[in-house]
């Protein structure tokens, strides 16, 4: 698969997890507290992979005008993680929790909209097919090893050994 339809599929996972969280109860706090991790966490992975992988290759390939929408994708990749650490910290709880919620999920399905419609139509004028799959097969790589090292942080949680001591290798050793 290729790396834009991968991120496509991630981006609806994402959105429609934000959808599960904005409609829990507050009594449901651990439920929250969770979700809210696991997006964070694909949002990392997939800002990790559009902007040291997609955006850079594409910046390579277009002209400096047309390159900047990706400037703009970056930005909007920054304010929407800035907005999902600021939930973090408030208590699952708070009345102000769904609100704020619901404000980084409307800005995500705005910014998803605007790179389907406007970065990976130029992605695919611009990179050819097989360097389309041969992205997606390192997203995938990196999607899994970051999977594993989030696996690894909650397993070791406040042990003294580190994950690394372990005889698993990772799956990509760069990107």
């Amino acid at each position: 698969m290729n790396i834009l339809d991968m991120l496509k599929e991630e981006h609806r996972a994402l959105e429609h997890l934000m959808t599960l969280l904005s409609h829990s109860s507050l009594r449901e706090t651990d439920a929250r507290r969770e979700g809210l991790a696991t997006c964070e966490h694909a949002l990392l992975v997939q800002m990790e992979v559009e902007e040291g992988v997609l955006y850079p290759t594409l910046r390579l390939r277009m002209s400096e005008a047309e390159a900047e929408c990706t400037l703009d994708a970056y930005a909007q990749n920054y304010a929407i993680a800035d907005l999902l650490s600021r939930l973090m910290l408030l208590a699952t709880d708070d009345e102000i929790w769904r609100a704020s919620l619901r404000v980084i999920k409307e800005n995500l399905e705005r910014h998803h909209a605007e790179v389907e419609t406007t970065i990976f139509l130029k992605a695919r004028e611009h990179i050819d097919d097989a360097t389309l799959v041969s992205m997606g097969r390192r997203y995938a790589a990196l999607r899994e090893q970051r999977a594993l090292e989030r696996l690894d942080k909650r397993t070791f949680a406040g042990l003294s050994l580190r994950p690394s001591v372990l005889q698993r290798q990772p799956a990509v050793t760069s990107i």
